[in-house]
């Protein structure tokens, strides 16, 4: 009889760790590779906002000549800053030294961060103002204040 309650807790005790391991898996490490190239392509959205919205702004020209190729590059720039979200909703930090692995805590985590209160701002749809008022570029300038710029 005891060893048949053991053998259910050694078992309940290998399916938590196999469970763990599955979770581990989906948890990015703040330090990772991965996280280096989001990072490098999260850079690029932001100096695309940065610079081309004022250049498109004073130069018109550029704007009037080629308004597919920038729409296509702020809906690009905008899929990254959504899909930095979900990164961010999945990106491990450190409590006590150990990275943590529950899908709970960082969520709430980043939700009660002020970094996702940055990064829902930045994303604020300004470009449907554009409808309104004309095309301005310079409406989409505030995407460039993420929480990357240090601003």
């Amino acid at each position: 009889m005891e060893s048949d309650s053991e053998d259910e807790g050694l078992a309940l005790q290998v399916e938590r760790k196999e469970e763990e391991k599955r979770n581990h898996h989906y948890v990015l490490s703040p330090e990772g590779t991965f996280m280096m190239y989001w990072l490098f392509m999260l850079t690029l959205a932001v100096l695309y906002n940065l610079w081309t919205c004022i250049a498109r702004e004073a130069f018109q020209e550029i704007q009037l000549q080629h308004i597919a190729l920038w729409t296509s590059l702020d809906v690009i720039c905008d899929v990254i800053y959504l899909t930095d979200i979900v990164v961010q909703f999945r990106t491990g930090y450190l409590e006590q030294g150990l990275l943590v692995y529950d899908s709970k805590k960082l969520s709430k985590n980043y939700y009660s961060s002020s970094d996702f209160r940055m990064d829902v701002a930045c994303l604020a749809p300004l470009d449907f103002l554009q409808f309104a008022i004309g095309w301005h570029p310079i409406l989409r300038f505030p995407h460039a204040f993420s929480r990357y710029t240090g601003l």
